[in-house]
C-alpha cells in the first residue's frame, strides 16, 4: 500500500513538537520567567501548539489503522503482543541505563516487572501504554468509526469543540472546573477518530460539492485564523489566572489542544494531500517518518545524557532560540539508531530471500 506522504509529515511535525515539551525552561516553560510581554506570547503560542504532538500522532494512527481490515489474531499478535513487547524492551534499557548510573538501588527483574506494571520507567514511556490500550479497543473504534453517518460525525466535532476551546473558557472566567466528563473525548479515543473523519471526508466534501467549498476553508486560511484565536484565548487565560494566583500554570496551554490539532491535520492534508512533486524529498520524508517511533524510544537518553551539554553551549543570551539546536542534535542523533536498524533489517531480509 502506497504510503500518504501527508501522514509522514504529520507524524514528524508530531515529534517536533513532542520534543519542544521536553525542552524544560529553555523553550517549553519560557514563557515562566521571561518578563518581556512579546517574547512570552510567543512562547506561550509554541507551548500551546506543541501540546498537539501526542494528538497528532494518535490521529495519524486513526488514519492508518481505523479502515484496516484485520482478524482479531493478526490485531492482537500483530500489534498489541508487538507492542507490549517493545515497552518491556525499552523499559529494560532505561532501567539497565539507571542501574549503571545507579548500582547501590540494586538489580532486580522481579521489581523491574513490578515497575513496569505500576508506572512508566521513564515518563515520556507513558505514550506506549496509552497506544497499547488504543490498540486494544480497535475492534470497537472500527465499528464504531465506520458506521458513523455526516450528522453524527458532526456531533461528535461538536463535544470536542464544546469541551476542548469553549469549556476552558468557561473555566478560566468561572474561576472552577467542570464535572462533565465524556470517556469518548479521551485522547486514545477522540484523536484516532477524527483523524480517520479527516483523511476520509476532506476528499469526500469536494467531490460531493464539485471542489466548491470556498477558498476561505479549502486554502486553510479558517484553519489559521481558529489556531490564532485558540492560542490568544489560552494566553489570556494563562496570563489571567497568573495575575489572580501569582504563579503560572499550564493547564490551559494543555487543555486548549483539540482546536491546533484539528486544524494543522487539516492544513498538512490540504497542503500535501495529493503528494509531493519532489519524488527525493517524498522519499526523505518517507524515510525519516518511518523512523520516527524509534527516535522516540531514545529520545529520553539522546536528550539526558548527550543533548543536555547543548543547553550549556548556547544558553547564552536571550534563551528562546536554544530550543532549536536541541531539536536538531536530537533528530540527527536519534536517526543514528534508525539507519542502523533499518540497514540490519533491510539485510536480514534481502539474505532470506524476502521483498
Amino acid at each position: 500500500m502506497k504510503k500518504k506522504v501527508y501522514l509522514e509529515v504529520i507524524r514528524i511535525i508530531a515529534f517536533i513538537c513532542v520534543l519542544f515539551n521536553h525542552t524544560g525552561q529553555y523553550g517549553y516553560e519560557f514563557f515562566s520567567v521571561t518578563e518581556s510581554g512579546l517574547i512570552r506570547f510567543i512562547s506561550v503560542l509554541l507551548s500551546n501548539l506543541s501540546k498537539t504532538g501526542v494528538p497528532l500522532f494518535f490521529m495519524v494512527s486513526g488514519a492508518l489503522l481505523i479502515p484496516k481490515k484485520e482478524t482479531f489474531k493478526d490485531l492482537f499478535f500483530k500489534r498489541v503482543v508487538k507492542m507490549f513487547f517493545v515497552l518491556i524492551l525499552i523499559s529494560l534499557f532505561y532501567y539497565i541505563r539507571l542501574y549503571l548510573k545507579h548500582p547501590e538501588y540494586g538489580f532486580s527483574i522481579v521489581y523491574f516487572l513490578k515497575m513496569v506494571y505500576m508506572q512508566p520507567i521513564v515518563t515520556p514511556l507513558w505514550f506506549l501504554y496509552v497506544y497499547i490500550a488504543f490498540l486494544m479497543m480497535l475492534p470497537f473504534l472500527r465499528k464504531m468509526t465506520v458506521n458513523l453517518d455526516d450528522k453524527e460525525k458532526g456531533y461528535f466535532a461538536v463535544l470536542a469543540v464544546s469541551f476542548g476551546f469553549i469549556m476552558p473558557f468557561l473555566t478560566g472566567f468561572a474561576g472552577g472546573i467542570t464535572y462533565f466528563n465524556i470517556p469518548l473525548l479521551s485522547v486514545g479515543i477522540l484523536y484516532p477518530v477524527m483523524g480517520y473523519c479527516i483523511d476520509t471526508g476532506f476528499d469526500k466534501l469536494n467531490n460531493d460539492t464539485g471542489n466548491k467549498v470556498p477558498l476561505f476553508f479549502r486554502r486553510g486560511t479558517f484553519g489559521v485564523l481558529l489556531i490564532i484565536i485558540n492560542v490568544f484565548g489560552c494566553y489570556i487565560l494563562t496570563y489571567g489566572e497568573f495575575v489572580k494566583k501569582g504563579q503560572w500554570s499550564f493547564s490551559y496551554i494543555e487543555s486548549m489542544v483539540f482546536i491546533p490539532a484539528f486544524c494543522i491535520f487539516y492544513l498538512i492534508k490540504n497542503m500535501c494531500g495529493d503528494g509531493i512533486k519532489s519524488m527525493m524529498l517524498t522519499r526523505l520524508i518517507n524515510y525519516v517518518g518511518s523512523g520516527i517511533f524509534i527516535i522516540y524510544l531514545f529520545e529520553e537518553v539522546l536528550r539526558e545524557d548527550v543533548c543536555i551539554n547543548v543547553y550549556r553551549i548556547f544558553n547564552k543570551g536571550c534563551p528562546i532560540p536554544v530550543f532549536i539546536p536541541y531539536l536538531i542534535s536530537v533528530f540527527l542523533l536519534g536517526m543514528i539508531p534508525v539507519i542502523i536498524i533499518k540497514f540490519v533489517k533491510t539485510n536480514i531480509l534481502f539474505k532470506s530471500g524476502k521483498k
